[in-house]
């Protein structure tokens, strides 16, 4: 609990120093840095550790056996096979953002010789520790990423939109599909309920080439705009996540202290009514009824203060996850082509809605795009 770590063994991507302190091994670093950017690319774990045996890059159980001999982790003839567990523990491991994370894991009793990971609440994590090797951006990104289920297709490819494409109306994923045939070849997404046939739905079908120039035109406008007008960008960001602006924030903290010194003054008054009981001052069924009347108001005022307080933390919250987005913005204020790592740095999920056709017959879709921490962006005329 003093801040000091609890291992001798850091883990991959830093070594430790006499003092105790975490520095970058400038070996295994950039490998890890490199994981990360294959997760924003799109790459699920197991495609990863595929990539990283095809460029023969020692495991960090051979690392640790060519610098130290310990064969703990060490496999002879599998010195470059990564396993995709080891990929996984990487992507997840909350140290790379430079915070010491203790008490990971722990024994539930001493006749258990395998240890279990501990749930968060139970951590101790001790922030700028050691220097970082992912932001805490891309840490966040990689979370949200791998809460996605991201299946290579037929093509032992991931779709440039698998994962974050989502239907209007029932919900569910959008699937990759192609069509070949001698006069034409066609890439698309539709409804994964209405190919599974799971829940009465339309195929909601768009093609990934229009799909695809939409969202990159949306996304040139938003950093186009945010390259001209970066504060006025970040000041709309917060107005259309917060409360409501600053006059509502600032009448939701009023009301909020207000709310707060009626449930202490009851409290006291509900005191005083105990005590004028237990002196005879009234009787025990005006107090019940007194005391009843009181609970209820405090009740009500509890709920009213938690209701005042969550919208205030989402103010709070609006400003922070602005700036976050801001930093995504900056890193991509140019660029020419929509990459998969562009895409999900920048877009948490789209919705596709079905399309319709207008009175002369062209056909019409809706796409929303949500960005990540900002959702939608509905930029100024």
């Amino acid at each position: 609990m003093s801040g000091k770590p609890v291992t001798s063994k850091p883990v991959y991507g830093y070594v430790m120093d006499e003092d105790e302190n975490f520095i970058i091994d400038e070996e295994a670093a950039p490998v890890v840095q490199q994981i990360y950017q294959l997760c924003l690319a799109g790459n699920g774990p197991t495609k990863i550790a595929r990539m990283l045996t095809e460029q023969q890059i020692p495991t960090p159980g051979t690392l640790e056996y060519q610098r130290t001999g310990s064969t703990r982790r060490y496999h002879p003839g599998y010195e470059c096979k990564w396993a995709t567990n080891t990929v996984v523990h990487i992507l997840e491991n909350r140290e790379y953002t430079g915070c010491l994370v203790n008490f990971k894991t722990e024994k539930p009793s001493y006749k258990v010789k395998h240890s279990v990971e501990n749930p968060i609440e139970k951590q101790a994590i001790f922030e700028n520790h050691h220097e970082p090797l992912i932001d805490m951006e891309t840490w966040e990104r990689v979370q949200e990423l791998r809460k996605q289920r991201k299946r290579p297709n037929r093509y032992d490819e991931v779709g440039l939109f698998s994962g974050i494409l989502f239907c209007a109306d029932c919900g569910h994923v959008l699937y990759q599909q192609r069509y070949q045939n001698k006069d034409r070849k066609q890439d698309c997404y539709i409804c994964g309920s209405y190919k599974k046939r799971t829940r009465d739905c339309t195929a909601h079908f768009i093609r990934t080439d229009l799909l695809t120039a939409g969202v990159l035109a949306n996304l040139r406008q938003v950093t186009e705009y945010a390259a001209k007008h970066e504060s006025r960008f970040v000041k709309l960001l917060v107005q259309q996540n917060e409360i409501g602006g600053k006059r509502k924030t600032a009448a939701a903290t009023k009301q909020l202290e207000q709310a707060q010194e009626r449930i202490a003054e009851v409290s006291r008054i509900i005191k005083r009514l105990y005590e004028d009981n237990v002196n005879g001052k009234i009787s025990d069924e005006r107090f019940m009824e007194l005391s009843a009347d009181y609970e209820a108001e405090q009740a009500e005022l509890k709920k009213r203060a938690a209701a005042l307080q969550a919208e205030l933390d989402k103010s709070q919250a609006a400003t922070v996850n602005a700036e976050k987005f801001m930093g995504i913005v900056r890193k991509h204020l140019a660029f020419e082509e929509l990459t998969p790592t562009l895409l999900r740095e920048m877009v948490e999920k789209i919705v596709v809605h079905e399309c319709s056709y207008d009175e002369n017959g062209t056909r019409r879709q809706d796409i929303e795009i949500y960005y990540s921490f900002v959702g939608k962006i509905d930029l100024p005329e």
